[in-house]
């Protein structure tokens, strides 16, 4: 994929993070890396319960995703990275899907 698509796509997503936010789903959240120099405000979506089976489908089993955008953070999420959104802390344990515009992070509740 060259740079004009990518950028179409970061844009694309960020359209429509930004109209969800707006009505409500989403939440403000901030990102910051494991080693704590970078603190990066963010609209990430929090999904409690699922996981993503490939592009198709979801399955209920119980694990808290977060999911953010590149054109929000700039940074790719590390794991030991943590989202803080109100009064709770997120802690990236692995990436499980990434394209061009969104990273999809399983979490823990906690430091």
């Amino acid at each position: 994929m060259d740079s004009n698509e990518t950028e179409f796509w970061r844009n694309k997503d960020a359209e429509i993070m930004s109209s969800l936010h707006n009505s409500g789903m989403g939440d403000d959240a901030e990102y910051q890396t494991p080693d704590q120099a970078r603190f990066i405000p963010c609209k990430v979506f929090v999904d409690r319960g699922i996981t993503l089976i490939g592009d198709l489908g979801q399955a209920i089993v119980d694990q808290i995703t977060v999911t953010c955008f590149l054109s929000e953070i700039s940074c790719r999420p590390e794991i030991g990275g943590r989202f803080c959104i109100y009064r709770e802390v997120f802690t990236v344990d692995s990436i499980t899907a990434a394209d061009v515009s969104r990273i999809i992070c399983v979490v823990k509740v906690g430091k």
